[in-house]
């Protein structure tokens, strides 16, 4: 069994091990609830089921009989004749590996993804196909809205799930509009034939109107500079080796043969993140291009020098326990076509607005 497949299994044994104890653990507390009310318990003061759990309040009609029923807020899609999908009867989304709907006191089976600074407890399991890794983004970002809503705070209705969205390698050189119809596609095969036609798939699954969450994925797809799992400086380090910048003989003169390199991830780093500024931490890309941090230093000042790059925000050091600033940078991209054909709109202007500090 090679990496991949060690991976897939150790991801399969996990997920279904925690959708059955979740799947347990709601059928007691239904089992309760039923009880409760038979006994007149509810209603009168004594301990009872979270009366707070979702419902889901829309009902799928086909042919007169209920498609989408919600007992714990978990949906369940049923064809006409009571069978569950793929025919087998009373099967539910869950019981075939799809995410469960909102249930508020369930366990995690994957990892929340902390929007703090954009860092995740635990890289996305990118390793899964796409279709299954649709399924883990739904329910992480089930939960990642559920702790949102618990601190108050707020944040565009798709941003934290396309994020996870594309981190998947499938979705690198896709554009909004297409992935957002990719992602369609996927949670569309979870209902049955019978209700597929009135499924309601981005308010089933992500709360949000369908109209919204292609206009939400065709305006913000793209300003998604950095993505869950992925290290941008080595992203830009792989570019810049595929892609590498030239410079012209009069200047590697006097410049060091790996100066290239340094430019090249600099410049590729710039439309990673444009039109915004870039940080070049020495320590960091000291380890990335096998050189001493002092040697960086020397490289972003040359880059200063032969007016690739401008210092637009100077380091601010504080002094232990306190948090600092670090130096930000701008490249101008507008000295190789690659780069401006790859940048954001108005990421060459940015530079040439930018106040450079000397």
């Amino acid at each position: 069994m090679n990496k991949r497949q060690r991976q897939q299994a150790d991801f399969n044994m996990v997920h279904r091990g925690t959708g059955a104890s979740n799947a347990i653990a709601r059928i007691s507390s239904t089992v309760h609830a039923m009880a409760a009310r038979a006994n007149g318990a509810l209603g009168k003061g004594e301990p009872g089921p979270d009366l707070a759990l979702k419902r889901h309040d829309r009902a799928v009609t086909d042919n007169g009989k209920s498609g989408v029923e919600a007992l714990d807020g978990s949906l369940s899609i049923r064809t006409p004749d009571e069978s569950g999908i793929a025919g087998e009867p009373g099967s539910t989304l869950e019981q075939l590996g799809a995410p469960r709907r909102d249930v508020p006191d369930a366990e995690p089976s994957s990892p929340l993804v902390n929007q703090d600074e954009g860092e995740e407890k635990e890289p996305p399991p990118c390793f899964l196909p796409f279709d299954q890794y649709v399924r883990w983004a739904v329910e992480t970002d089930r939960e990642h809205r559920q702790a949102m809503q618990e601190a108050c705070a707020w944040e565009s209705p798709l941003f934290h799930f396309m994020r996870l969205v594309k981190a998947h390698g499938q979705m690198d050189a896709m554009k909004g509009k297409r992935a957002c119809l990719e992602v369609e596609a996927v949670i569309l095969g979870w209902y049955s034939k019978a209700t597929r036609k009135l499924a309601d798939v981005w308010m089933d699954y992500l709360e949000v109107e369908r109209v919204e969450a292609v206009a939400e994925f065709c305006g913000a797809w793209d300003k998604i500079k950095v993505v869950p799992g992925r290290d941008p400086f080595m992203t830009a380090m792989n570019r810049a080796k595929s892609k590498p910048l030239g410079l012209s003989a009069e200047l590697m003169e006097d410049r060091p043969d790996a100066y290239p390199g340094f430019i090249s991830l600099a410049g590729w780093l710039q439309v990673l993140m444009s039109p915004g500024t870039i940080l070049l931490p020495v320590e960091r890309l000291a380890e990335l291009q096998g050189v001493s941090p002092i040697t960086i230093s020397r490289y972003r000042t040359w880059g200063k020098e032969d007016r690739f790059l401008k210092e637009v925000v100077p380091a601010v050091f504080r002094s232990k326990g306190k948090k600092g600033r670090a130096t930000e940078f701008m490249f101008d991209v507008s000295r190789w076509r690659l780069l401006m054909e790859a940048a954001r709109p108005g990421t060459a202007e940015a530079f040439q607005a930018a106040q450079g500090i000397k």
